[in-house]
């Protein structure tokens, strides 16, 4: 199950790795409070894992049951994580892949993107050296950087999304914290979850 006040563990096993991937296809866009106890309900019906093996039409299926949305992007994603295997022959599924395996190879998953792939990293490795561009830390690097043009959603070209991530980790490592830490300050912050 997952807690979406805390989601960092860098000791989950293969299933719970499996299963916080498939979460965080789920948050892009939408609120963490509403989409995991939807997402929880749909994992205690049926295991991540099994989930997706299941056939295209039986993921949207899932999705639509416990109200997700996004079924088209969402169901295109799991297919993908659950086929298992990238162009190069390295296995998805396997514990080194979810463990060890670059942000970007996680962006070649069809609606998977850096935001998404970085938020995995960071909540699944004690120092990833990635920052989750979310609405909330693109607010906050407008305050500190008011000279700087942030955008106000999360950039999808690379190399703007790379400067905005250089600023953030600038800044983590001047307040010797951890892009994680510095996160999750600025979303109870902005959010009041204290």
């Amino acid at each position: 199950m997952i807690n979406y006040l805390k989601p960092y563990n860098p000791n989950r096993t293969v299933e719970q790795l499996t299963e916080f991937l498939l979460w965080t296809t789920c948050t892009a866009g939408k609120s963490s409070a509403t989409i995991t106890p939807r997402f929880n309900a749909l994992i205690e019906e049926q295991p991540a894992t099994s989930v997706i093996r299941s056939h295209g039409n039986r993921i949207r299926g899932l999705l639509r049951k416990h109200g997700i949305g996004q079924y088209d992007r969402l169901s295109k994603a799991w297919q993908t994580i659950g086929l298992g295997e990238l162009d190069d022959g390295r296995k998805l599924r396997s514990g080194n892949f979810l463990r060890f395996a670059h942000r970007d190879d996680f962006t070649i998953i069809p609606g998977i993107g850096l935001k998404t792939a970085s938020f995995y990293k960071m909540n699944t490795q004690p120092w990833s050296d990635v920052a989750a561009l979310d609405v909330h830390i693109l607010r906050w690097l407008q305050q500190e950087f008011p000279k700087y043009p942030v955008p106000e959603q999360t950039p999808q070209d690379p190399d703007e999304y790379a400067r905005l991530e250089a600023m953030f980790l600038g800044c983590a490592s001047v307040f010797n914290m951890s892009s994680r830490e510095l996160d999750l300050a600025i979303w109870k912050q902005s959010t009041n979850n204290n």
